[in-house]
């Protein structure tokens, strides 16, 4: 009988859900059907959640309200933001797309409290691949974005449209690119870490060029043509 005893209690272990396995106190249900259903219900920390569940976990599509007012509209699986949906922060802040294992992961649109708006495709919660950043002062950024900041080949646009079109890393200008002045000019060849670095040739609105080896945005060496 001890024996037998034994083997259910195994075979009740092996069976018990992961909703089981969370704290009793985890969350409190308010109302409906919180385990296969629609229901409402409260965490601990004071959070509600009001959606669809699924063997006790958060399932399907629902919405939760942090204590500080942010709140996730969207859908979910295993008791995480994954799908589509909206996160709105109660500081001002949106970001509204694709979600997995509760990172944005995939496209996605994201507009912050001050203005700026990104779209393009997020992976780990970052911005990484293609995509455009419009900031609130009027600059615009359409290309590869790598960790969060702007990374590979881009177009850079300022507000008086001088504009930067080529390589950058760690969101600085580098590498091979051309960068045009409104007012007229274009430089031609390398840059790095922001500045003009390396082979390069600035040509004048009037058509005079400087051709040659470029540190720290100074023309250090090389040719001058007249036009």
């Amino acid at each position: 009988m001890r024996l037998l005893g034994l083997t259910l209690i195994i075979i009740s272990i092996l069976f018990v859900t992961d909703a089981e396995l969370l704290p009793k106190s985890a969350f409190k249900c308010l109302e409906g059907d919180c385990r296969e259903g629609a229901g409402k219900a409260r965490w601990d920390d004071g959070g509600i959640y009001q959606g669809t569940w699924k063997n006790g976990l958060r399932e399907g599509r629902g919405v939760y309200t942090w204590t500080n007012g942010d709140t996730y509209t969207g859908e979910w699986k295993n008791n995480l933001k994954n799908g589509t949906g909206a996160y709105v922060w109660a500081s001002g802040g949106k970001y509204d797309g694709e979600w997995k294992d509760d990172m944005k992961q995939g496209r996605g649109r994201y507009v912050s409290a001050q203005g700026d708006v990104y779209e393009g495709e997020y992976r780990k919660d970052k911005r990484e691949g293609a995509g455009t950043c419009t900031w609130a002062n009027g600059e615009k950024y359409t290309g590869q974005w790598k960790d969060d900041v702007r990374s590979g080949t881009g177009v850079h646009v300022w507000p008086n449209d001088d504009r930067y079109t080529g390589e950058w890393k760690d969101d600085l200008m580098h590498g091979k690119g051309e960068f045009v002045w409104s007012m007229g000019g274009v430089y031609k060849g390398d840059f790095s870490k922001g500045l003009r670095s390396g082979q390069g040739t600035y040509i004048w609105p009037d058509g005079k060029k400087l051709e040659g080896s470029w540190d720290d945005n100074r023309f250090i060496g090389g040719t001058s043509t007249a036009p």
